[in-house]
């Protein structure tokens, strides 16, 4: 483990979140980072050994920037018993962009699944449940799934040369601090989301779901944000049950 002081050299916001954090001595290994490779969908409250986040009790915050910024994967738990999670994610890399952006944004929760480790939410809300059964439960879960989410971001992006994973259980005051930059987040995520899709011919706020209006470019894409459009409501739907 290395002190925060030791990391953080740019950023005083940065630093100032992650005091009495943990941090992660080294990159996950290939041999644990493969026991994580199966994905799982639905871990039942009977069976997990850590159940932490949902509505009303986390807070996501992402951001990205093109200058050079130091690596870390941290967990900051301060209380054990809780159920408040946050999570902040800084992907940094010179050609990094809006589009690499929203990438990032749309598989975040993704990278988070695991062996074992059901992961939920949209916007700004993000519910976490691990099994008792699931590898991450050897040691430091929390610390050991921000390491998975560097890892697997870097190896999916070429682009992001750095990450910094900051994960909290609690009502800390770095919990406090996601909690209030995440509504910021949410405006500024649907803000990206019309910029990207407008670069891509298409504006999504206008679309009509009863077939090709002719205004984007092809018939293909508008099949395909017809389609991610309802994908998004039936998983909006699922979520609420």
């Amino acid at each position: 483990m290395t002190a925060a002081i030791d990391i953080i050299v740019s950023d005083p916001k940065e630093a100032d979140l992650l005091k009495g954090a943990v941090f992660a001595d080294g990159t996950l290994s290939e041999d644990f980072a493969r026991s994580l490779e199966t994905k799982s969908n639905f871990v039942l409250l009977s069976d997990a050994a850590i159940d932490l986040g949902g509505p009303g009790r986390s807070a996501v915050f992402l951001k990205y920037d093109t200058i050079a910024a130091p690596d870390f994967a941290a967990a900051l738990i301060s209380d054990i018993e809780a159920e408040e999670l946050g999570l902040y994610l800084r992907v940094s890399g010179k050609n990094l962009n809006d589009e690499l952006f929203y990438l990032v944004v749309q598989n975040f929760r993704s990278f988070l699944k695991a062996t074992g480790v059901m992961v939920k939410g949209s916007e700004d809300e993000l519910w976490v449940r691990i099994s008792k059964k699931s590898p991450l439960l050897s040691e430091r879960p929390l610390l050991r799934l921000a390491q998975l989410l560097s890892k697997r971001i870097k190896d999916e992006f070429q682009e992001v040369t750095s990450v910094g994973v900051l994960i909290t259980q609690g009502e800390s005051g770095s919990y406090t601090r996601i909690k209030k930059s995440a509504e910021t987040y949410s405006k500024k995520s649907e803000t990206l989301k019309a910029k990207v899709w407008e670069q891509r011919g298409f504006n999504f706020n206008e679309c009509h779901v009863l077939g090709h209006c002719g205004k984007c470019s092809d018939k293909k894409l508008c099949a395909n944000v017809r389609r991610i459009g309802r994908l998004s409501e039936v998983q909006r739907e699922s979520e609420k049950e």
